[in-house]
């Protein structure tokens, strides 16, 4: 039995995930990138990181040859933010406040839940999207917001229990 795209798309669509930024700087030093929902931790010793980007994905190539990018973990309140990054082209960063990453001086989203600075290890491809993994250097916490949410193909926020 084969699953089909759309099936496979559906289903899945009922696991939430979190919204994130992975943003880093161009050749030219300019600010890049893209939304995931696809970021997780790997291990904690070393403190690791990964996410999947679409092989297709415009954004990345920009990015991943500085060498370390910053995952800003939207607050509920961006919903719009995410949107903006999870379209292919243009000035992504026109109107963003944002401050360099510590160690990697790639951009934090201001406003952002969390975020964390990541020095890329490894690129490996996997079907249609490129598994990266990268090493923690720095993060931190707001703690303050509710993360953004995806589920079912729409943007929710959590409600404590």
């Amino acid at each position: 039995m084969t699953t089909s795209a759309v099936e496979f798309r559906r289903v899945l669509g009922h696991l939430p995930t979190g919204a994130c930024i992975v943003a880093g700087l161009d050749s030219h030093g300019r600010p890049a990138g893209l939304a995931v929902g696809s970021f997780t931790s790997v291990s904690i010793d070393p403190p690791l990181v990964s996410f999947l980007v679409a092989t297709t994905s415009t954004s990345w190539p920009a990015i991943c040859s500085w060498g370390g990018v910053s995952v800003s973990v939207l607050s509920h309140d961006q919903q719009d933010l995410c949107r903006t990054f999870a379209v292919s082209g243009g000035d992504k960063f026109a109107d963003v406040a944002w401050t360099p990453a510590p160690r990697t001086g790639a951009p934090r989203v201001a406003g952002a839940h969390a975020w964390i600075d990541v020095e890329l290890k490894r690129e490996v491809a996997l079907g249609d999207h490129l598994l990266v993994v990268g090493q923690a250097m720095a993060l931190h916490t707001s703690g303050s917001a509710s993360p953004l949410v995806f589920y079912r193909g729409g943007y929710h926020r959590l409600a404590p229990t």
